[in-house]
């Protein structure tokens, strides 16, 4: 559904995400801190990969 690239945003794109069970990568100031999994759930202000909460303010979410 997603390019590779794609910075997810919205509440629909991760549910669509979570549902595609599409792999994501996680940025902050240019640096890497997930390479590479699935959205288990999110909130209004974080998202949780591979065990790990990522905050959606201060992340980039993009399709891998």
């Amino acid at each position: 559904m997603f390019k590779s690239g794609f910075v997810l945003a919205t509440d629909q794109q991760f549910e669509a995400a979570i549902h595609n069970k599409t792999l994501v990568f996680v940025k902050m100031d240019g640096e890497i801190l997930e390479e590479g999994g699935r959205i288990e759930s999110y909130s209004d202000d974080a998202v949780h990969i591979n065990g790990a909460k990522f905050m959606r303010f201060s992340c980039m979410i993009m399709v891998l």
